[in-house]
């Protein structure tokens, strides 16, 4: 028993370790793949942690503006930009327009083109609106939860993007995440901390239905398209088609709230 917690710390740290820039020490790939159903969770302290800080630099700060683009930075430092390079790697074979080897060929180009500086333009504008959008319409601490869910989500959608998809053919970086995530096991362990997390939220914030329905379907219709996509553009899951669904899931669910922000 006492092995299997200290391989369930380990693996969790590594999970930390990989996935933020939090000061956890590092550890082995795979221990952070043995421990991926817990990505959720991985979410909820990315969400909290950006909440918490946007609020507290609300005292400080009171343009709006400025909070937005604190928030940017926020979510670039604590993510390490982890999701935003493989959301730029990504976007580059969407706008090549090309599929199987070429693909993989233009994702691993260290370069960016044109359409990765587009996406990543249009991600950070409408990141940066919605922040906006939700600071006028609500106060600050009403974000914590709205961006704690959100990342949830966004988290999560990089699990499910694992458990439907196909792993890299080769020895590559997520290999050990798309194997671990289809494991049954695994699979029930994740749908039981989410719906812990999820009642745990309820019980600590006033989520709004309206929210929770929303960002829910939306999550799930994005991770159908980017799996669609994925799958007839490289056949196979990797790690920067993890970051693009974590990214895309994130904007989406961002400027959701926005729109609905005056009903919450």
């Amino acid at each position: 028993m006492e092995l299997d917690s200290r391989s369930f710390v380990k693996g969790f740290r590594a999970l930390l370790s990989f996935f933020t820039t939090l000061p956890v020490g590092t550890a082995p790939l795979s221990e952070a793949a043995r421990e991926f159903y817990l990505i959720n969770v991985i979410g909820l302290i990315e969400g909290f942690i950006t909440g918490v800080m946007l609020y507290m630099f609300s005292y400080i700060v009171k343009d709006q503006m400025l909070l937005a683009v604190l928030y940017l930075v926020l979510h670039v430092v604590l993510t390490g930009g982890l999701h935003l390079e493989g959301f730029a790697d990504y976007s580059d074979a969407i706008g090549a327009h090309k599929r199987g080897v070429e693909a993989v060929r233009i994702i691993k180009d260290p370069r960016r083109g044109s359409f990765a500086l587009i996406l990543l333009l249009l991600n950070m504008i409408s990141t940066f609106s919605s922040i906006i959008i939700m600071l006028r319409a609500l106060n600050p601490g009403a974000l914590i939860p709205i961006l704690t869910w959100i990342y949830i989500l966004a988290t999560e959608s990089m699990y499910i993007l694992c458990v439907f998809g196909l792993p890299e053919p080769y020895a590559g970086i997520s290999r050990d995440f798309v194997e671990s995530a289809k494991r049954r096991k695994n699979i029930v362990k994740n749908i039981i901390v989410t719906f812990a997390i999820f009642l745990t939220l309820l019980m600590l914030f006033d989520i709004h239905p309206l929210l929770i329905i929303f960002t829910t379907l939306a999550t799930v219709i994005t991770c159908l398209a980017v799996l669609l996509d994925v799958s007839k553009r490289l056949g196979f899951v990797n790690g920067d088609a993890l970051g693009f669904c974590y990214e895309i899931t994130r904007v989406v669910n961002m400027v959701i709230a926005s729109a609905i922000s005056q009903y919450l």
